[in-house]
């Protein structure tokens, strides 16, 4: 009988080589879809001067804590403090009080604090909700604090809110937030809250 040819070596090597670099491209891949996905989330103004700036519920005080610095920089007039529909956090104290206080003790002034006058059970219900509040007080810039996976969102719902009505709206997320574009998918809060919010955008374009 004659000897089954045997494989070089050599072949064997170059598809292993092959199946190393396909998986690595795929690697590659998939972390920049993945990256994309955080960057598209995230989108921030420019800094400049407004006539209020707006926090929106929904943390436990870094939001407020950012308007603060703003205000203390000279950058608006006001902080509007947006109420939620979960306002009662215990006894006697809300959530838009307990946001007052920490604006009151990082050196902002009382009287420049505002409130809308309505809780909110969403980003629309607050986009509909400071708009009544900048006509009321004749707010013609309002400069948005949020959190970074949110901003996209946000934008969109207030231009829209805003539309027509003749006020310039900006949106930043929080400096120094832990939700960055490049490593967001590392952490299951990461997922969550991607996820979370592809999935309100969708329900947005449906008009849901």
């Amino acid at each position: 009988m004659k000897n089954k040819e045997k494989i070089p070596g050599n072949l064997n090597n170059r598809k292993f080589l092959i199946i190393i670099f396909i998986t690595f491209l795929l690697g590659i891949c998939s972390i920049c879809s993945l990256w994309g996905a955080g960057s598209f989330l995230v989108i921030g103004d420019k800094v400049v001067e407004s006539d209020a700036i707006v926090v929106l519920s929904g943390d436990e005080g870094d939001r407020i804590k950012e308007a603060s610095k703003m205000y203390l920089a000279g950058l608006a007039e006001y902080i509007v403090i947006t109420k939620s529909d979960h306002e009662e956090i215990q006894e006697n104290q809300t959530n838009s009080e307990k946001m007052m206080r920490v604006a009151i003790d990082e050196g902002v002034a009382s009287d420049a604090i505002l409130f809308t006058d309505q809780e909110s059970g969403d980003t629309i219900d607050e986009a509909n909700q400071v708009l009544l509040v900048a006509r009321q007080r004749n707010l013609n810039s309002l400069f948005i604090i949020t959190d970074p996976y949110h901003t996209r969102r946000t934008k969109i719902i207030f231009d829209k809110i805003f539309k027509n009505s003749g006020k310039t709206i900006f949106v930043r997320g929080i400096s120094n937030h832990w939700y960055k574009s490049g490593n967001w998918f590392l952490s299951l809060d990461g997922w969550r809250l991607t996820l979370g919010e592809y999935g309100a955008m969708l329900l947005l374009i449906l008009g849901k």
